[in-house]
Order: structure tokens, then C-alpha cells, then sequence
């Protein structure tokens, strides 16, 4: 599992090269490196929805919840925040 997150904020945090900015704004988000950050999120997102409250889990996944918000969850946000400051 961690490596799969180093990856996600790796690809997330990755900046995109200056040449995809002369493309039309429109065409960018079909650029791979505008998809990669996008499948990046949406995997992070659907991680946090999932398991991001270990109040709303089942039993069964309650331990996992807490070991990802203390593991992977403060790194991760950072990043995101990071991101949108850009």
C-alpha cells in the first residue's frame, strides 16, 4: 500500500512540462499527463471516501481506517492542497 500512495502523490505532485500549456485549454484534459493526475485524484478521493472516517466503517475495516489516516492522510492532503495552489 505504500507504494501505491508514493506513487499517487508522486504523480499528483509531479509538475506538467511548460509545452502542454501552449495547447488549447480544451484539448488539455486529454493530454496523459493531465489523465494521469486526474485517475491519481480520483483513486486518493475514492481512498478518503472510503476509509477517511473510521467512525462510518464497518467493524471489519475500522482497523485499516486508522491506520491510513495516521499513515497516508496528513502526506497525501498536503500534496492535494499543494496542487491547487499551483
Amino acid at each position: 500500500m505504500t507504494a501505491w500512495m508514493e506513487i499517487f502523490r508522486t504523480i499528483i505532485d509531479r509538475t506538467v512540462p511548460p509545452e502542454t500549456l501552449q495547447i488549447d485549454e480544451d484539448d488539455r484534459p486529454e493530454l496523459v499527463w493531465w489523465k494521469c493526475k486526474k485517475w491519481a485524484l480520483h483513486i486518493v478521493a475514492r481512498l478518503f471516501e472510503r476509509y477517511g472516517s473510521p467512525g462510518n466503517v464497518t467493524k471489519e475495516y475500522f482497523e485499516f481506517s486508522e491506520f491510513f489516516l495516521k499513515t497516508y492522510a496528513v502526506g497525501i492532503q498536503q500534496v492535494i492542497n499543494l496542487t491547487f495552489k499551483k
